[in-house]
C-alpha cells in the first residue's frame, strides 16, 4: 500500500547545500512532476554564493506554495554550518507537519535527519552521499568529525544513496558496519533534452561549466590555452563558473592576450541561459586535477554528463569513475592530468570531423542510459521496499 499510494499520500522532505542546480534539484522537480502529497526543499547556500540566507520551498501536489528564507548571518564557515542546522530544525519545526520521508543529503544534513525523527517529525531518513573521500580534509581533527558523522549516518539512516560504488567500497575499506541501513548506488541522472545539430559556426567552439577552483583543473586549462592560441588554429573556449579561482584566472587570460579565444562568463544564474550557451558549443571539458582530498575519484560527477545531454563529447582526466565508460564507449578523450595531452584531445576533436562525429553519436547513445525519472524511480521504490521489509 505505502509503494502504491507514495506519489499521493507521501511528504517529502530533501535538505541540502546548494551552489547550482544538481542531483538535489533534480529529486525535487522528479518528485514535483509525480504530484507528491507535499515537498519541503531545503537550501543552504555555501558562503561563496551571492545569497547565502537559507531558505524553504513548499510544494503540495506539485504546485509551488511558498518559499522562506532564514535571516542573513554573516560568519566564518564553521559557524554557518552550525547556522544551516538550526535553520533546518526551524523549518520542520515550525511547519508542523510529520514527513514520511526526510532526505538528508551529504553527513551534516542527514544527520539533523536522524535528530528529527527521535523527536517524531519524520518517520524514515535517506543518507544521499553526494561525495565522499577517504581523507576530506587536511586538517586531522575535522577529517576524524567527518568520518564519525558519516559512520553515524551510514549505521543509523534507513537507506544510504551513493553516487558510485566506490562510497560503499570505501566504508568497507574502513570497517563500517552498515547496522540496519542498506547501500545501494544512485547515479548522477541527466534530463534527456532535444539534442540539436552541431552548427558548423560553433564547430570550433568548447565549454567549460563548473567551480572555478584547485582541483576543478581550470588552470591547466587556461595554460594549454596560452600554447594553443601559437598555432594557426581557430577556436573559442567558453568558461562558465565561479570560485576561489576567479579573479586569478581573468588576470592570467589578459596577462597571456587570451581575450579573442576566452569567452568568460562568470557566474550564470539561470539553467535556461547555460543551456542555451550548452547549446552552441562542440565539446565540453572536465579537467579534474588527483588529490588525496578531492571526492571526485569517488563519485558520479555531474559536469560530463550535462556535456553529453546536449551532444558534447567529453575531454575528461582519468579521475571519476564515469571517465573509464567514456573511454569504453568513446564517449571522447579520456587523459592524464597533462597539459600536452590536454592539447593533443582538445586539437583532435577541433580538427578530425570523423572523430569528432563518432565522438558526439557515442555520447548521447551513453547519456541516454541515465534518465533521471527511472534512476529515481528505481531508488525510492528499493528504499521503501527495504524499510518495510526491515520493520
Amino acid at each position: 500500500m505505502l509503494l502504491q499510494n507514495m506519489y499521493s499520500s507521501q511528504k517529502f522532505v530533501i535538505v541540502t547545500h546548494t551552489y547550482v542546480a544538481g542531483a538535489p534539484q533534480a529529486l525535487r522537480d522528479f518528485l514535483i512532476h509525480k504530484k507528491v502529497n507535499k515537498i519541503v526543499f531545503i537550501g543552504h547556500p555555501f558562503s561563496y554564493c551571492e545569497d547565502i540566507r537559507s531558505f524553504m520551498e513548499q510544494y503540495n501536489s506539485g504546485n509551488f506554495v511558498s518559499k522562506r528564507c532564514f535571516p542573513n548571518l554573516k560568519c566564518p564557515d564553521f559557524l554557518l554550518y552550525i547556522k544551516d542546522i538550526f535553520a533546518t530544525l526551524f523549518f520542520i519545526s515550525s511547519s508542523r507537519t510529520r514527513y514520511d520521508v526526510y532526505v538528508g543529503v551529504d553527513p551534516l544534513n542527514a544527520i539533523v535527519g536522524l535528530f528529527l525523527r527521535k523527536m517524531n517529525l519524520v518517520d524514515r531518513v535517506i543518507f544521499y552521499t553526494i561525495d565522499y573521500v577517504p581523507k576530506r580534509f587536511e586538517n586531522n581533527f575535522l577529517n576524524k568529525a567527518y568520518h564519525y558523522i558519516d559512520t553515524l549516518c551510514t549505521k543509523n539512516c534507513d537507506v544510504v544513496w551513493n553516487l558510485s560504488p566506490y562510497m560503499a567500497n570505501e566504508r568497507q575499506k574502513k570497517g563500517i558496519d552498515e547496522g540496519n541501513s542498506s547501500q545501494i548506488v544512485v547515479p548522477v541522472g541527466i534530463n534527456c533534452n532535444e539534442i540539436p545539430p552541431i552548427n558548423l559556426t560553433d564547430r570550433k567552439t568548447f565549454v567549460y561549466l563548473g567551480g572555478l577552483h584547485d582541483y576543478y583543473g581550470v588552470e591547466l586549462i587556461i595554460d594549454c590555452l596560452v600554447e594553443l592560441s601559437k598555432k594557426e588554429l581557430k577556436f573559442n573556449c567558453v568558461i562558465i563558473g565561479r570560485g576561489s579561482l576567479e579573479d586569478r584566472l581573468r588576470e592570467s587570460i589578459e596577462e597571456n592576450n587570451l581575450e579573442e579565444y576566452v569567452d568568460f562568463r562568470g557566474f550564470v544564474k539561470e539553467d535556461e541561459e547555460v543551456n542555451k550557451i550548452l547549446k552552441k558549443c562542440a565539446f565540453g571539458l572536465a579537467v579534474y586535477r588527483p588529490d588525496s582530498t578531492s571526492f571526485k575519484k569517488y563519485t558520479d560527477v555531474t559536469k560530463p554528463k550535462t556535456y553529453m545531454s546536449f551532444g558534447l563529447p567529453v575531454v575528461i582526466t582519468d579521475v571519476p569513475p564515469i571517465a573509464k565508460k567514456i573511454r569504453e564507449d568513446g564517449a571522447g578523450v579520456v587523459i592524464n592530468y597533462d597539459r600536452s595531452e590536454l592539447e593533443d584531445a582538445i586539437v583532435k576533436l577541433l580538427t578530425d570531423d570523423d572523430f569528432y562525429n563518432q565522438s558526439r553519436e557515442n555520447a548521447i547513445q551513453l547519456v541516454s542510459r541515465y534518465d533521471w525519472n527511472k534512476i529515481f524511480s528505481d531508488a525510492i521504490s528499493t528504499s521503501l521496499e527495504h524499510n518495510k521489509n526491515v520493520n
